[in-house]
């Protein structure tokens, strides 16, 4: 079976474009400690149907939710209900995507002062639909990195989505990709890895 570290897909603009796409999710409280409901800070209207953040989480609507479970994708600790914290009105979908720079920059210069310092549009929380934060399976197996920049994996074992015990990554199975594919969503990309 062949495996895939996962990533968002790439977007212009450097770390503007990442933050725009993908916004902030919190997962522990101020001292550290998990919390039940994540909170989303981001922009919208748009929002990807599934999603990359924090390294080791993935964010998804409730219909990818259910194309997971109808496909018995294995490694889902746990769906986490979530909570729009902050959406700020950004359509940067509408921004020409081959210019080198965004349509406009946070007046500090910091990327994630789209969503620190833009104002909460609360006519759009009203629009949102549901999504989840996932709670990847932590395996204890090795992600290893070769001088040549190739990703190999160690001893991979049967599962669809999981976090190597030596890197923050999140992997997936061919399986997973399929699926995703399957679907015609276009919002990840899976870079492939070796394994032996």
């Amino acid at each position: 079976m062949k495996y895939y570290i996962l990533k968002n897909r790439e977007m212009p603009w450097g770390d503007y474009g990442d933050i725009l796409f993908s916004g902030l999710l919190t997962v522990m409280d101020d001292d550290y400690n998990d919390i039940d409901i994540h909170e989303i800070e981001r922009t919208g209207s748009y929002i990807p149907e599934i999603y990359c953040v924090n390294s080791t989480n993935l964010v998804l609507s409730e219909n990818v939710k259910i194309v997971l479970l109808k496909n018995n994708i294995t490694g889902i600790d746990k769906f986490h209900y979530t909570i729009f914290k902050k959406i700020v009105n950004i359509d940067w979908k509408s921004w020409n995507q081959k210019h080198e720079d965004p349509a406009f920059f946070p007046e500090t210069g910091e990327p994630i002062d789209y969503i620190e310092d833009g104002e909460d549009d609360t006519n759009l929380h009203n629009e949102l639909s549901v999504f989840y934060s996932i709670k990847i399976k932590e395996a204890t197996i090795d992600l290893i990195k070769s001088e040549d920049s190739i990703y190999k994996l160690e001893n991979p074992i049967d599962i669809d989505l999981f976090i190597p015990s030596n890197m923050n990554r999140i992997i997936v199975s061919e399986k997973f990709k399929k699926v995703i594919e399957s679907e015609g969503i276009d919002t990840l990309k899976f870079i492939e890895i070796q394994t032996f």
